[in-house]
């Protein structure tokens, strides 16, 4: 593979020199009188326009003219690097934007994807092979993608699409209508923060399927001790799933829930049914004493919070940022306040296993429609 700076431009041969095409891009018309390769970029100066950068220049290193007509290829990403801080920078005139913050990979479409009809994934698998995060399409995003964090959606243009995986696993669990300071409305906290290890990009387009390894790093800027990141990570995960399992108690709390108000709304008023709606308003009763334990769905906004006492879940989700961001190892005082939370939650969910045990189904021996209790899957 060549480059070659001309006195009109950029170009590039993939066949040792013997054919050529252009590379210029969005670079003006001007003479190129030095390039450099560095790591997966390539510099460029300029007579008279300054320097240029082309931003990671995987994809070229393994193109080939088969994959015009394939109808996706997923190139094999270069090493993505966990930096200790953002990539900062302002965005003057005068400045360049950085690169995404994550691990960056390519995939290229033979056609523009329909995305009300088709659906585009990409599946972030560690080294065991288990999914930690889905990336996918968004029809209402539209094919160039974007956005962020949760709510980012992969691009699905024609030609060579540039996503962004932001190394986090998957999101918390959502309920809908709940606040929480510090996170996205609706409770829609993002993932934690994933080691560096071996992992595996998995592109799927309908019954398309294909595979690529990525290797992430830590940032080189740094050393790191990893016993210290495996307890980092163990305590980040137990805090994970204590809070995802929160949620997802509440969501299966509140079906329930409205299974008996909707059956109280139909025997309400009628006097042989008294019992029965007593029994329905007693048990809606213990569902929200419980639910007052883990959530206050009083804290509406970022102003009224100071208003109103936080509940189990805003504990587990402050630990679980600062644990999060604890690159260099976890402290004394952060595991101590774990054994603190741990207790709590195990009280919680020992009374929601009552709950759903022994209270619900007392309440279904006493009226001829049962309320279905719902699963709450385990992790």
């Amino acid at each position: 593979m060549l480059y070659a700076g001309t006195e009109r431009g950029l170009y590039v041969s993939f066949d040792q020199g013997s054919n050529w095409q252009s590379l210029q891009l969005n670079i003006p018309a001007i003479p190129i009188t030095d390039l450099k390769i560095q790591g997966n970029d390539l510099v460029m100066s300029t007579q008279g326009r300054a320097f240029w950068i082309i931003d990671d220049i995987t994809p070229l290193r393994q193109y080939n003219s088969k994959q015009k007509t394939a109808g996706m290829h997923l190139y094999a990403p270069a090493v993505a690097h966990r930096m200790a801080s953002g990539n900062g920078g302002g965005q003057a005139e005068y400045t360049s934007p950085n690169p995404p913050a994550g691990a960056v990979f390519y995939y290229s479409l033979s056609e523009a994807l329909e995305l009300k009809e088709n659906k585009l994934t990409v599946e972030i698998l560690d080294g065991q092979g288990e999914v930690v995060r889905t990336l996918s399409s968004n029809d209402e995003v539209g094919n160039k993608g974007g956005r962020g964090k949760k709510a980012y959606a992969l691009p699905a243009e024609k030609g060579i699409n540039r996503g962004v995986w932001d190394l986090r696993s998957d999101s918390v669990t959502m309920v809908p209508g709940l606040y929480q300071f510090g996170a996205p409305p609706g409770g829609a906290i993002s993932g934690y923060s994933l080691a560096p290890g071996n992992y595996a990009l998995r592109l799927s387009l309908g019954d398309r399927v294909q595979e690529q390894p990525l290797e992430l790093r830590w940032d080189p800027n740094f050393s790191y001790e990893q016993a210290s990141i495996a307890a980092q990570q163990d305590l980040t995960q137990k805090l994970f799933s204590m809070l995802d399992e929160t949620y997802r108690s509440v969501l299966n709390l509140q079906t329930i829930k409205e299974q008996i108000q909707s059956r109280v709304k139909i025997v309400e008023g009628i006097d042989e049914m008294e019992d029965r709606v007593k029994a329905a308003n007693d048990l809606i009763e213990t569902i929200e004493t419980w639910e007052n334990l883990v959530i206050n769905r009083k804290r509406s906004n970022g102003q009224n919070v100071l208003s109103y006492e936080p509940r189990l879940n805003f504990s587990l989700f402050t630990l679980l940022s600062n644990v999060d961001a604890a690159m260099q190892g976890v402290t004394q005082g952060q595991r101590d306040r774990f054994q603190d939370l741990e207790s709590q939650w195990k009280t919680a969910m020992s009374e929601r296993d009552k709950l759903l045990a022994e209270d619900i189904p007392a309440y279904n021996s006493t009226v001829t429609a049962a309320v279905l209790i719902p699963p709450i899957d385990s992790q």
